[in-house]
């Protein structure tokens, strides 16, 4: 492999295993919005943060600009923090979340 194609490898694949954001988010909880912060991101899934705690139902919706909508399940919730895992494709969240990161 190419030196400089290892490293792109590399970083590829930290962009797809966890990274730290703050990107725009609104999360649906039942039938309300509530706008959210995504502080990290996977393809596993994502760390939020909430304007104030809010009781969270156990299968959501998350939407972002870069990303779309994503079906995620609650794993914790501390007070406004919240980490998800989403029930999508990981391959396929793994490629918009790279492209995301990536591309802007």
């Amino acid at each position: 492999m190419h030196e400089g194609s290892h490293r792109k490898s590399e970083t590829l694949q930290s962009d797809i295993t966890g990274r730290t954001v703050l990107w725009a988010a609104v999360l649906q909880i039942d039938n309300r919005a509530v706008e959210c912060v995504i502080t990290n991101i996977s393809a596993e899934g994502a760390t939020i943060s909430l304007p104030k705690p809010a009781i969270c139902s156990e299968t959501l919706l998350l939407t972002n600009e870069r990303l779309g909508t994503l079906e995620a399940e609650v794993v914790w919730q501390n007070g406004s923090r919240v980490q998800l895992r989403f029930k999508d494709d990981t391959d396929m969240v793994a490629l918009k979340v790279a492209e995301a990161i990536l591309f802007g």
